[in-house]
């Protein structure tokens, strides 16, 4: 009997713990108005677009490059690479449904089959019948779904580090945003936290090079994070990744450029074997960088890519494997 009530104590204390450290880390919403002032600029739009103002940049001129940003991330993600190709190209990127000042979808529907109705009626809507496609992470898996559903649209695929992969090899560490978002009771309150004490662990392991993880990048990934709605979709995308349909990359005949860090801890590179059937595919594997090659090593890998839009009319079929040091 004594034992019971000192359990019972202790439970009710962990309890109280739970409930005080909530209140504790609660953090209200950044306003859209406060957001929208700090991260868009001269060439930031805004779509109305399924119940959603979908932010997005068109800059440059030329042949149309796509590019779409992956989980927790938003449009800045390509601004260096975007600096480059703009020489050459029209580069257009988006904040996708969930995620920077694009916000929530009031679907609540984060399955890669809704990412990629969306991006069919977002270049719809902007009247592009054929472009090159390119994306990181889940933005990469979008993309080369979208080439799978919709082959006629899409002229190159450019793959950073992309999900979807048949080889589900995970290496997400403990008390990461992603593994706490697959956990239902700590998923549940993580939508009210505040996310910076998970922000700057994330992105240490997403990166390979700490000294790319700047304050200023740190703040901007916290700030998107508070967009009202953004933590929660955060939890909602993370729930339903296992849901999503495994496809075959190899039905995909679509010139592919696949870039990959070779350090990525989130995606390893082993699951760079599951795109290797891909029929018209070219893979760069990056030394010392991690899940972002558009940030880590940002001047060589938009260069990659730049060469291979370039030698497209003389490609053959051919996989072509490197190893960038």
């Amino acid at each position: 009997m004594k034992l019971l009530k000192i359990l019972f104590r202790l439970m009710l204390i962990l309890v109280v713990i739970n409930i005080v450290g909530y209140f504790i880390l609660r953090k209200a919403p950044i306003s859209l108005d406060v957001l929208k002032d700090k991260y868009t600029n001269e060439y930031s739009q805004f779509m109305d677009l399924q119940g959603m103002d979908v932010h997005y940049r068109i800059e440059g001129q030329g042949e149309p490059i796509v590019l779409i940003h992956g989980t927790g991330a938003s449009l800045q993600t390509f601004d260096q690479w975007t600096d480059t190709l703009k020489k050459k190209y029209q580069v257009i990127r988006m904040d996708i449904p969930g995620f920077g000042l694009t916000g929530p979808s009031p679907t609540e529907d984060y399955s890669l089959q809704y990412y990629v109705d969306f991006i069919q009626e977002f270049t719809e809507r902007l009247h592009l019948s054929h472009f090159v496609l390119g994306g990181n992470s889940l933005g990469g898996e979008i993309a080369w779904k979208y080439a799978y559903y919709h082959p006629e649209k899409v002229k190159a695929l450019l793959l950073l580090d992309p999900a979807g992969s048949p080889i589900q090899d995970y290496n997400i560490k403990l008390f990461s945003a992603f593994t706490l978002s697959m956990i239902p009771i700590i998923s549940t309150a993580f939508s009210d936290l505040d996310p910076g004490f998970l922000t700057e662990r994330t992105l240490k392991q997403a990166y390979e090079k700490d000294e790319l993880i700047t304050p200023e990048k740190v703040e901007m990934y916290n700030d998107m994070a508070l967009r009202d709605g953004n933590r929660k979709s955060f939890v909602q995308r993370v729930r339903q990744v296992r849901k999503d349909p495994i496809l075959q990359p190899g039905k995909v005949e679509t010139p592919t450029l696949l870039l990959w860090g070779k350090q990525d801890a989130l995606l390893p590179l082993v699951q760079l074997d599951g795109f290797k059937g891909m029929k018209n595919m070219q893979s760069i594997i990056y030394d010392g960088v991690g899940h972002t090659p558009q940030d880590e090593v940002a001047v060589e890998s938009v260069h990659d890519a730049m060469k291979f839009l370039d030698s497209l009319s003389g490609q053959n079929s051919e996989e072509i494997e490197a190893v960038k040091n």
